[in-house]
């Protein structure tokens, strides 16, 4: 990460300001929950997270776990050697009194709502989508890793004329673990399948698992049952 003094100022002074919940020119605000706030400035391909205060114990472990937003770092960066999409970190600290925060740019596309929203009429182009996010959820899930929230907001996607790129925000919590338990899939599975059921039918929901199940061919029928209903339901 590499910045020069004004645009450090820069990041410095839109931090604090979203952080007291003022909007600078360009910045809309995405969503405030118990550990973080986030907030987007589209025209610059930025978004902007900044982790509540580190519990007691949290500060305990940090030496051993890493704080927040190198957890965020390091995860984002074994995403990559994987193979998989993760933003880029352009500029992090911590505000007085408060918590860390970072900026990321997670490149071009929309996220997940966005993109859905933007493609409600096209049913074969966004049911293309879905089957290509569920083969790359299950690679991910193949490959080890857990995401740590893995909601709309998280998953940005672009289709580059031939094929639907991905990249995975909100890293900080991802785990890696081979092979991943299936609570664990069902944790990531239960978290994508929030997305709004009007939106979304039972074809949209089965596209994307069927992909996901063909990555993933150790898995038992049985728990591939148990999992199918959280995806597309009974």
């Amino acid at each position: 990460m590499s910045t020069d003094v004004s645009t450090e100022a820069q990041y410095r002074d839109w931090a604090h300001a979203l952080a007291d919940d003022r909007l600078p020119e360009g910045w809309d605000h995405l969503t405030t929950t118990v550990n973080a706030r986030l907030a987007k400035h589209a025209s610059e391909g930025l978004l902007f997270k900044e982790f509540k205060r580190a519990t007691p114990a949290q500060r305990m472990l940090a030496p051993l776990r890493g704080s927040t937003v190198r957890r965020a770092i390091s995860n984002g960066d074994a995403l990559r050697r994987a193979g998989f999409g993760a933003p880029d970190i352009i500029f992090h600290g911590t505000l007085p009194g408060r918590g860390e925060f970072l900026f990321s740019r997670p490149g071009p596309g929309n996220d997940l709502n966005e993109w859905l929203a933007r493609h409600r009429e096209d049913t074969a182009f966004r049911r293309q989508m879905l089957a290509a996010l569920g083969a790359y959820i299950g690679r991910l899930h193949g490959s080890g890793f857990v995401h740590g929230e893995l909601r709309a907001e998280s998953i940005y996607v672009i289709f580059t004329g031939e094929n639907f790129n991905f990249t995975l925000a909100n890293n900080e919590q991802n785990r890696r673990i081979q092979p991943v338990p299936g609570t664990l899939m069902l944790r990531n599975l239960r978290q994508l399948s929030a997305l709004d059921r009007g939106r979304l039918g039972v074809t949209d929901r089965t596209r994307f698992f069927m992909a996901w199940r063909r990555q993933l061919p150790h898995l038992a029928e049985g728990e591939a049952r148990l999992l199918v209903r959280e995806v597309i339901g009974d």
